[in-house]
């Protein structure tokens, strides 16, 4: 697998988080804290700091709570993420498989080989505790239904958000294939990008963008590094 790819907007954050406005801590979000990621890649003019991304995915599970596709510390199904996306005015793309036990593993493949780090993606598994990561990650012993987003692709497997995984607070995993169809995959969700009418384009844009800005960022370090280099000479030659 030779391809690179990634969505924009990147974030990563464990599921177990405390409500700031209920006071809740939520035990069992990793299908919010899924969505939330994915959301926030697929909504391109805006660039969040986790906390926005931690904060609003507290928003989601109390509106989901609020709606009854949530139980109060976060679990909730397929069904459940795909209607509140739809609450949260984000569309849903094509294909969208709610439950397929399991989705075969051809097809699955095809469609993440094809569609990760183009479209951010849900999948719900029902072997959670089968993701184990490149870097050494994994999630708990004994998870069995879980979320993760699929937000991009490269050689070694799949760039994912996994609330679950003990070291996504600092580190996103990448999943190889064969640990994504050890997870026994059951649900696929994928997002359009929120404000464009050509998804290609406007992810175009955005790729575009987080370049431009990172010629910035090397441009400033190259002025900065220039007046330190003529601040040493001057010295030196005084």
């Amino acid at each position: 697998m030779a391809i690179t790819r990634t969505c924009p907007n990147l974030v990563h954050f464990s599921e177990f988080q405390t409500d700031p406005v209920t006071g809740v801590h939520y035990t069992g979000a990793c299908g919010w804290a899924a969505l939330a990621a994915a959301c926030v890649s697929a909504t391109l003019p805006i660039t969040e700091t986790t906390k926005n991304a931690i904060d609003f995915m507290c928003g989601i599970t109390r509106n989901a709570i609020k709606a009854g596709r949530s139980s109060a510390n976060g679990v909730t199904t397929m069904r459940g993420v795909h209607d509140q996306a739809i609450a949260e005015h984000f569309q849903v793309a094509d294909p969208y498989i709610q439950w397929q036990d399991p989705i075969p593993s051809a097809t699955l493949h095809g469609l993440l080989l094809q569609l990760a780090g183009v479209k951010p993606i849900v999948l719900m598994v029902t072997n959670g505790q089968a993701l184990h990561a490149t870097n050494g990650s994994h999630t708990e012993a004994g998870l069995r239904g879980h979320f993760i987003s699929v937000l991009g692709i490269n050689p070694a497997g799949y760039v994912c958000q996994d609330g679950d995984n003990n070291m996504i607070a600092t580190d996103m995993p990448v999943y190889p294939w064969a640990s994504i169809e050890a997870a026994h995959v059951t649900g696929f969700l994928m997002l359009e990008y929120a404000g464009e009418d050509n998804s290609e384009i406007a992810l175009l844009k955005a790729q575009n963008a987080q370049l431009q800005k990172q010629v910035s960022d090397l441009t400033t370090q190259n002025t900065a590094l220039q007046a330190r280099i003529a601040a040493a000479q001057k010295a030196l030659g005084g």
